[in-house]
């Protein structure tokens, strides 16, 4: 009888035991544009996770809708956005800065300043170009495309006479071919955000982060990917 009872025992324990093991707590993203930088954040933040006992995986989803996906709660946040998306009241910033970006103006050769240009093309649904573009009161026209070759392609065929392109998605291959001059209109810093439902894990992952960094992964990551310091 006391045998047939620590058997009963065991095999509850196992059963509860392999139930937390296989139990596995997961926040879904949009997948970003493969790049440099975007893959030196998922790796951070999926380490990061991993030490708090989460996982993150990604879905294919139109960048356009991912930022208002995220603060209505059909996605769990987003993975890296400067703090323009503050004003969405659902989101919470994870208070590490991931990395810094560069909004940069490719211009072609005349000795135009950007505000003298006839013409831009930028990303669409990219809303810190916009952003960039009201408040300095660009006064030309604003050529919206769906993705990067389309943008290159208007600059390097001269159908517009300027592009907006962030740091992160610099293309691989040069537009060696065109004359043009680059300009840095303004840095922003990039920060991991969080839909308001998982605000318990804020503070558990920014802690996380810290010690990622206190303990040379984020160093070595930013080697890895070949990223400045």
């Amino acid at each position: 009888m006391h045998r047939r009872f620590n058997t009963l025992l065991l095999l509850v324990n196992l059963f509860f035991s392999a139930s937390c093991l296989s139990h596995q707590y997961n926040l879904t993203f949009n997948r970003p544009e493969s790049t440099p930088q975007s893959d030196y954040v998922v790796e951070l933040l999926k380490l990061a996770y991993a030490d708090i006992g989460y996982k993150i995986h990604f879905v294919d989803f139109d960048r356009r809708n991912a930022l208002l996906a995220a603060n209505n709660g059909v996605l769990d946040g987003q993975l890296g956005r400067d703090i323009s998306v503050e004003n969405r009241s659902n989101l919470i910033r994870v208070n590490y800065e991931l990395l810094k970006f560069n909004l940069v103006a490719y211009k072609n050769c005349q000795p135009n300043t950007f505000d003298q240009l006839d013409n831009v093309a930028i990303l669409d649904g990219y809303t810190v170009q916009e952003r960039y573009l009201s408040s300095s009161q660009f006064p030309g026209n604003v050529v919206r495309v769906k993705n990067l070759n389309t943008q290159l392609n208007l600059f390097t065929q001269h159908k517009v006479q300027g592009i907006l392109l962030f740091n992160s998605s610099l293309p691989k291959k040069t537009i060696a071919d065109t004359c043009f001059i680059k300009e840095i209109l303004i840095t922003y810093p990039i920060y991991h955000y969080l839909h308001k439902r998982n605000e318990n894990l804020v503070e558990k992952l920014q802690h996380a982060l810290i010690k990622l960094n206190s303990d040379g992964t984020v160093y070595a990551l930013r080697a890895k990917y070949n990223l400045s310091f």
